[in-house]
């Protein structure tokens, strides 16, 4: 036997697209000014805690063009403590929530203005011209930038649902369950006793409504994606014949 090192069978050729843009400039300022923006937006909401209880960063929303997709890879920068939580398209627009520490949000508007200003010496494109240009705008996250559900994002704020409520679990850190539990608590929302466990992920069931998540002090630290809790079958199957018409009928 020999051994040789690996071949790829054929040339890897990108698909990646973005959106033509005439105005490079004018592009690259404008999400400068997002960003900027969504800070001071995040920062006027923080005042209202006590130093000890601030967020530990901001939440963005970063938006494509329409049929247009964003470079995710390049919006997750592990190293920074940048985060992608979740990615989603609405209305043929592509969304992605990513978490940035307090004191990192530079690194994003620096890649910005590189864009504006500087060109790959060898191929005279503006740095960063992928990520840039697939972005067509930047928000502060809200609640619903969490939603990643097929159905639409509940709209009743009094409304008590049963939620799937994921939360970010990293290496190194406090138990993000133990810490959700107890905040819960204290907002009188209901926690289910099981839980799941994934690679970066947690998932508990939480009876709440909308009114009461945005009451739940610095939720954006550790939540990635909400969704509605779904109906196991299992009880139903177990009904005789004449039951299981019956539900049918009824719903």
């Amino acid at each position: 036997a020999s051994s040789e090192e690996y071949t790829y069978p054929r040339d890897v050729i990108s698909t990646f697209k973005t959106p033509p843009r005439d105005d490079r400039v004018g592009h690259g300022e404008a999400l400068v000014r997002n960003a900027e923006e969504a800070s001071k937006q995040a920062q006027a909401a923080a005042k209202a805690n006590p130093p000890a209880e601030k967020p530990k960063g901001i939440v963005l929303d970063f938006r494509s063009d329409p049929s247009f997709k964003l470079q995710l890879k390049s919006l997750e920068i592990q190293r920074s403590g940048i985060e992608l939580r979740n990615s989603r398209i609405v209305d043929d627009v592509m969304h992605a929530t990513v978490f940035v520490p307090e004191g990192k949000l530079g690194i994003f508007t620096r890649k910005f203005e590189a864009y504006v200003k500087e060109n790959h010496p060898k191929s005279g494109k503006p740095k960063n011209q992928n990520l840039v240009d697939s972005i067509s705008e930047i928000r502060l996250a809200a609640l619903e930038s969490f939603w990643t559900d097929a159905g639409t994002f509940p709209n009743d704020d009094s409304d008590v649902i049963w939620w799937e409520v994921w939360l970010r679990d990293s290496a190194g850190t406090p138990d993000v369950v133990v810490q959700f539990r107890e905040k819960a608590e204290a907002k009188n929302i209901t926690v289910g006793p099981r839980e799941l466990r994934f690679p970066e992920r947690r998932v508990l069931l939480a009876r709440a409504t909308v009114k009461q998540w945005t009451l739940f002090e610095n939720l954006f630290d550790i939540l990635a994606e909400l969704r509605l809790a779904k109906t196991l079958p299992g009880e139903f199957l177990q009904l005789p014949p004449r039951d299981q018409a019956e539900f049918v009928e009824d719903t």
